[in-house]
């Protein structure tokens, strides 16, 4: 198994987001590429990654690994990146081997590969969504930090327009988002659901580093799928509970 990330700072800015929720997992390698899907503790969000194949410099594999890591440990490693880096992944037996490179300097480092309890995870490729809208990361950034000021929730509602409502007892907040708003960069369908504040503000923190827009999939009282590319090369889901009020 050979692996060779041609942007070692990008790669870095990946795990940050994985690094928000996830502690352990596995990386699985194949032929269909590198991926990663697990779960947070309370089981609240799924992050579902994949790299694809094309997306190395070099990407060679003769069987399936299932190579188990602490997530902060290897992006201890990714955060040393320069600029120009390249990262090159292989194991020799216990180990993950990293290794950091330009054209006048190798950098090598080995982590331990862990032995992992595997939970099962709930099913999320046969949710069925009745909204789907794309949006700027900047301007849900925006909406995400005005309302974690009044509650710890925030509703998502796709009909006619994009509208983001939270509120207190004594406040309210809302930012509605028609076909005409150069921020809102596709809607369709409708839906309508509420969702915790604090895992949306670590995931948009983090993603506004490499993705420009992302794509909200919900429906009513229903789990929201936030979908993440990078052109064909990279994908990235993250599908976050409902908080449902009885």
């Amino acid at each position: 198994m050979k692996m060779i990330y041609p942007n070692a700072q990008e790669l870095n800015n990946i795990f940050e987001i994985v690094d928000q929720f996830i502690e352990e997992g596995y990386l699985t390698v194949n032929e269909n590429g590198l991926a990663l899907k697990c779960g947070d503790r309370a089981m609240v969000c799924i992050l579902d990654l994949s790299i694809k194949p094309n997306a190395f410099e070099q990407f060679t594999t003769e069987k399936e690994e299932k190579l188990g890591i602490n997530i902060n440990s290897f992006l201890n490693v990714l955060k040393k990146a320069k600029k120009e880096d390249k990262i090159t992944i292989g194991r020799n037996d216990s180990k993950l081997i990293l290794t950091l490179w330009d054209y006048d300097l190798n950098r090598t480092f080995r982590i331990p590969l862990l032995d992992l309890t595997t939970e099962d995870l709930p099913q999320t490729d046969n949710l069925e969504f009745t909204g789907r809208t794309e949006v700027l990361t900047k301007v849900l950034e925006q909406i995400i930090k005005d309302s974690e000021s009044i509650s710890d929730f925030l509703v998502v509602e796709v009909n006619e327009n994009l509208i983001f409502t939270t509120d207190n007892d004594v406040s309210d907040y809302k930012v509605e988002l028609d076909n005409l708003n150069t921020n809102l960069l596709s809607l369709n369908g409708n839906g309508k659901s509420r969702y915790p504040i604090d895992y949306l503000k670590k995931l948009i923190d983090k993603d506004k580093k490499l993705f420009d827009s992302v794509v909200l999939n919900l429906a009513n009282d229903y789990p929201l799928k936030i979908e993440h590319s990078l052109g064909d090369r990279v994908k990235f889901d993250f599908v976050l509970a409902p908080r449902v009020i009885e």
